[in-house]
């Protein structure tokens, strides 16, 4: 992570992932209608990799920028405890996994948008390392 002691290295990671039509109903119209989306995060150096699901919003700011939101939950293949020293320690094999992106739309069908994504337990374990991503997103959408 960015704010942890410990790091990884994620130059070499692929982050793919489906956002699925917007939840309907009266409870999710109070909150903005969110998306369920789902993905894996894969990191081609050996370190840790996630597969995560949760609920994303987007917010139209106008001239075809917008800002994003996840929130969910991530299954790791990382180290719960390291006794090499500065070994990520997680804690957990389940994260609380949430996002933010502020994007641009090209056109009706694609994006480009700057991306953080931060995975941690919150603290329900000992060791409470957490997992930063930042990255550049292309998105296609129909």
């Amino acid at each position: 992570g960015a704010f942890g002691r410990s790091k990884e290295d994620n130059v070499g990671a692929i982050d793919l992932g489906l956002r699925f039509a917007p939840l309907r109903g009266e409870f999710w119209d109070l909150i903005a209608k969110p998306r369920p989306h789902s993905g894996f995060h894969i990191n081609l150096n050996g370190d840790t990799s996630q597969w995560f699901g949760g609920v994303s919003w987007a917010f139209d700011l106008g001239y075809d920028l917008f800002f994003g939101a996840d929130f969910g939950l991530a299954l790791h293949d990382g180290s719960l405890r390291s006794s090499a020293a500065g070994g990520k320690e997680l804690g957990m094999r389940i994260l609380f996994r949430e996002g933010a992106e502020l994007g641009y739309r090209l056109d009706s069908h694609h994006a480009l948008s700057f991306v953080l994504d931060h995975a941690s337990n919150g603290r329900l374990a000992e060791a409470n390392e957490g997992l930063d991503s930042f990255g550049v997103r292309y998105t296609w959408r129909r």
